[in-house]
């Protein structure tokens, strides 16, 4: 999954994302969230900063 923002920040799309990422989780997918490099870490979720 690609998210063109500095995931992760309390607002907005950001919280968009993460339901996203947590429902494909959830039905079994295995999810990589690569964002910029600003942002915030999340358990449970790969996260890969360019």
């Amino acid at each position: 999954m690609v998210a063109p923002t500095s995931f992760f920040l309390d607002y907005g799309c950001h919280v968009r994302i993460l339901e996203e990422a947590r429902v494909l989780q959830k039905h079994g997918h295995r999810v990589t969230l690569v964002t910029y490099y600003l942002g915030r870490n999340l358990p449970d979720l790969e996260i890969i900063r360019t």
